[in-house]
């Protein structure tokens, strides 16, 4: 038809794209330089944080136990088997970060006054809530006036350490081997290697106490049944499984590590490793440019012009 009209493409002009930034140049002189003043006071102020590792590995156990729970099956309808070697080394992993985790850590008093400081008073010994700021308030009263839940404080307990495992402690298992390593960053790198210790050996336990109970129940049910239990072959078979579950719990109350072992560690890095400078410097470099690329176009787009005197000066004589 005659009033259809084809619309014209638009390409985009580096050249004249180059051309404009170019003019605007006294921009970028103003924004890259502030942003990374701005970073380097951040890198003055900032908290530095060393890394500190941890590498474990499965504890090697008995295979001789596995091969006839499976058997009890038959005669009682119940599944004892282990699950198979490293069964309780995946739970283990899987427990670092969790509430059991937490629950256990919390009950180490020792522990919480370190990681918590600000929020237990020697004078009082007590924990009580530090004092906040003008722009805690202004936080919390925003919060609350869009409709947003606002986090009340609370004395150190297993909900914070949760929280702080989850967000805090990063587990991470080798591809080739059956090592994890697992990584926290604190300012205080010997409280850093207290925490991941104590993790350690706080899963450790609850795995071993968790073992025991179910090995005295095996026990127990396998006691009574034999007291019932009159033909030969399925006596046979229940001592067996009774033998196996005398070995299962001889080994989880043995005084050795039960799930899981330490390989390495717990060891800090020389130096901070948080925050990275080069990573800083380069987002800073980054965030000057877009931001001096968004002044740029708004100047561009409505005809306005970026004058400073002192930099015009500079830049007429360059």
């Amino acid at each position: 038809m005659e009033d259809d009209r084809q619309q014209p493409t638009r390409v985009l002009d580096l050249a004249a794209l180059g051309r404009v930034l170019w003019q605007r140049r006294m921009v970028f002189a103003i924004t890259v330089p502030t942003a990374l003043i701005l970073a380097i006071l951040y890198l003055n102020v900032a908290t530095r944080r060393y890394e500190v590792t941890l590498q474990l590995a499965p504890v090697e156990k008995s295979q001789a136990s596995q091969g006839s729970l499976g058997a009890l099956g038959a005669i009682a309808g119940l599944d004892l088997s282990s699950g198979g070697q490293g069964s309780e080394f995946k739970i283990f992993v899987a427990a670092l970060q969790s509430h059991a985790a937490a629950e256990a850590l919390a009950n180490n008093n020792g522990l919480l006054r370190r990681l918590y400081p600000q929020d237990w008073s020697d004078a009082d010994h007590a924990w009580r809530e530090p004092p906040h700021g003008f722009l805690y308030a202004l936080l919390q009263g925003l919060k609350s006036g869009v409709g947003l839940p606002v986090q009340t404080w609370e004395p150190p307990s297993a909900n914070r350490l949760y929280q702080f495992l989850q967000e805090e402690i990063e587990v991470t298992p080798s591809r080739d081997s059956p090592i994890v390593t697992i990584r926290v960053w604190n300012r205080d790198p010997e409280l850093a290697k207290a925490l991941l210790s104590d993790l350690v050996t706080s899963v450790d336990r609850f795995l071993r106490n968790r073992a025991l109970r179910r090995a005295d129940g095996y026990i127990d049910y396998l006691t009574r049944k034999l007291q019932q239990i009159t033909v030969a072959d399925y006596r046979q078979s229940l001592l067996q499984n009774l033998s196996d579950q005398e070995k299962n719990r001889m080994m989880a109350a043995a005084n050795v590590s039960y799930a899981a072992e330490v390989f390495s560690g717990p060891s800090a890095s020389e130096v901070p490793v948080l925050p990275s400078a080069l990573t800083t410097f380069v987002v800073a470099i980054l965030a000057g440019f877009i931001t001096g690329s968004v002044i740029v176009y708004y100047l561009h787009a409505s005809g306005r012009a970026f004058s400073v005197p002192v930099l015009r000066r500079w830049w007429s004589r360059a």
